[in-house]
């Protein structure tokens, strides 16, 4: 009884150990929350937030610290809505201001902040229209969005120095600020940050600055604008401007920031420069006439809406460094057929191209953009891409190879680009290529496009490895100096005056096939390289050339290893039964030994195996005295074990 007891104590608990186990994630992203006096508040690592405050005070004092834990961020809706406050003071613990944290504080009229201060998150005080006047502190370094839109009160600003960024909104329908010291290093700027305040309407200069040379404000009527060479960024300044038709771009701009070109029905031209890392909100919405926009490889990121209503914009290539697809950013672009998607994207909004219903995607394949494609039945192709030697297309069957851009005499087509199978060689892939004078084709290739290899005068040799299916209509026309070209068995289908204007021209290929008969046809040399090979019998089987026969008299001998270039990759059932070779040493590029292959040998026999050798038939060797000669490791090690043998180590 006692015993049945601890059981079941034991079993409790482990089922509490479990559920505290699957409960512990959920305690760490909600943390407890604790109240003392007037707040509540949360206490997350060292520090407190504070998430709510019940008291009824117009003059508030924040905490230094809650429960020995300093204050330093503000939640949010703390105070929201809180009429009654009239006075803040905060301390210098406090780091952060949270969102709308006191948006809606209609009777706020003073804010004391701390000299820890570094961020005011979005709304923190928006609508709050009795503040008049703010001082920052020197530790202040950004505004969020909105941060103190509507406050109508307020009538100066001055950003201190350590300010680098203030977001959209910011400042905006301030109606009474009328006077503004910027911050020398604000990078940053959203856009309307300081849309509809007297300070703006007042600047007549033909182009406003502010902080670190932003662009904000364009007061000119020119069709053609040049924009100033230390300019960095352009924010607002364009917008609605209906006479401008081209911009030029100094190659000190780093961003195009939000609403820079918004509306500008007539802006036909731009050239955005190579320094350029963001496109932000609205930049270019109902830019009507603008036709093309090549987007620099510098750039990262584009902002909502970005290109929304571009009604003659046809064509859009994202460079790899955008990530991001976002919102409407290529909205109602009647016009746009084409539009580049890299494999770099990571995530597309759902309305991104909403009403562009002509494009056509040209994706990687195996990305989001094809998924992307294929979810909303957009039209897509496969995007072509580059490296060191080849540009080159993804598909699901593989690797197409779009042209050769090396400057290498012999080359040698891989078998893989970036783990996949190079299987095509596509239209004029090397057409007219001025270095090219020995092409070698994988295995892995199954057809050759027409024109691949069309007129290259430096080019003497091509050697196509078994496998390959196809040849395609003039695929070396025009190669006059072209005279040794292997075709392998494996090929039933050439084009159409694939070898016209190749004077000097010999095939070698096997009695038969559709490349002999093609010869014959034209009356084009050709001879059977299998006929070549003194002591060997070889065969084309299912691709792969087999070694089927021994005619030789030698006692020790070395297995062909290739015909012109092209692996043999087995021995043939009963290649050597009842043999006098004594000797026999298989080079690497061998898979396979088939059935009976040495069997009922005369004389005990040594054979050295490669590494590459992995099928062994179990009869190869019946009835012969034969000695393995290997590295250990090895499929031919496991087979003289399993086998019992006699074996010894190859070293080299």
């Amino acid at each position: 009884m006692n015993s049945s007891k601890a059981k079941i104590t034991f079993f409790c608990f482990l089922l509490f150990l479990l559920a505290a186990a699957f409960q512990m994630p959920e305690t760490q992203q909600n943390p407890a929350s604790f109240t003392s006096g007037e707040w509540q508040y949360i206490i997350v690592g060292d520090t407190v937030q504070i998430t709510g405050y019940t008291g009824f005070s117009r003059v508030v004092e924040i905490p230094a610290e809650l429960d020995h834990y300093p204050v330093t961020v503000i939640g949010e809706d703390v105070f929201r809505d809180r009429t009654e406050i009239q006075r803040v003071r905060f301390p210098d613990s406090v780091e952060t201001i949270g969102p709308a944290a006191f948006l809606g504080c209609t009777s706020l009229e003073e804010v004391i902040f701390g000299s820890g201060l570094t961020q005011i998150q979005m709304e923190a005080f928006r609508y709050c229209e009795s503040l008049k006047e703010i001082s920052f502190p020197l530790s202040l370094m950004t505004i969020g969005t909105a941060a103190f839109e509507g406050c109508t009160g307020l009538q100066t600003l001055l950003l201190p120095d350590s300010v680098i960024a203030v977001s959209s909104s910011a400042f905006q329908y301030c109606s009474n600020l009328s006077d503004i010291t910027f911050s020398r290093n604000l990078r940053t700027l959203g856009e309307n940050a300081f849309d509809s305040t007297p300070w703006l309407e007042a600047q007549t200069d033909e182009f406003v600055f502010v902080g670190n040379w932003i662009l904000l404000k364009y007061n000119g009527n020119d069709p053609v604008v040049t924009v100033p060479i230390q300019t960095t960024a352009i924010v607002d300044a364009f917008m609605n401007h209906i006479t401008l038709e081209e911009v030029i771009l100094p190659r000190t701009l780093t961003e195009i920031g939000g609403n820079a070109f918004n509306g500008c029905l007539n802006l036909k031209s731009i050239d955005i420069p190579e320094t350029v890392i963001s496109i932000g909100n609205y930049a270019f919405q109902g830019c009507r006439t603008l036709k093309e926009v090549v987007l620099p490889k510098s750039l990262k990121t584009i902002g909502i809406n970005a290109f929304h209503e571009c009604t003659s914009l046809e064509t859009i290539e994202l460079p790899a460094g955008v990530k991001n697809i976002h919102s409407r950013q290529f909205a109602f672009c009647p016009a746009l057929t084409r539009f580049a998607i890299p494999a770099t994207v990571d995530s597309i909004h759902d309305i991104a191209f909403e009403n562009s219903n002509n494009i056509t995607f040209e994706v990687v394949y195996g990305t989001l953009g094809e998924e992307y494609a294929k979810e909303k039945m957009i039209p897509y192709t496969y995007l072509i891409e580059k490296n060191a030697d080849f540009t080159f297309r993804r598909s699901e069957e593989g690797i197409e190879i779009i042209s050769y851009l090396g400057q290498l005499y012999e080359v040698r087509v891989p078998d893989f680009i970036e783990d996949l199978p190079v299987w095509k060689i596509g239209p004029g892939a090397f057409q007219q290529s001025a270095y090219v004078r020995s092409v070698v084709i994988p295995e892995s290739i199954r057809e050759i496009g027409d024109w691949a290899f069309s007129n290259i005068p430096t080019l003497t040799s091509v050697r196509i490895a078994d496998g390959a299916k196809k040849i395609g209509a003039n695929a070396f026309t025009g190669s006059h100096n072209l005279w040794d070209l292997v075709i392998p068995a494996s090929v039933d289908e050439i084009g159409l005056k694939a070898f016209d204007g190749c004077p000097n021209l010999t095939i070698q290929t096997t009695p038969g096939t559709v490349a002999w008969t093609q010869a014959e046809q034209a009356e084009i040399p050709h001879t059977d390289p299998f006929a070549a090979i003194p002591d060997f019998q070889i065969e084309t089987q299912d691709g792969e050339y087999v070694l089927t026969g021994y005619i030789g008299a030698g006692y020790d001998v070395t297995l062909v290893s290739d015909v012109v270039g092209l692996k043999v990759t087995k021995v043939g059932a009963a290649a050597f039964e009842s043999g006098a070779v004594q000797v026999v040493r298989i080079p690497e590029g061998y898979t396979t030994i088939e059935s009976q292959a040495f069997a009922s040998m005369l004389y005990p026999m040594t054979i050295v195996l490669p590494e590459s050798i992995t099928e062994i038939a179990e009869d190869a060797f019946e009835n012969t005295d034969v000695t393995f000669m290997a590295k250990t490791g090895t499929a031919a090690e496991a087979y003289a074990r399993e086998h019992e043998l006699k074996f010894q180590v190859l070293y080299w």
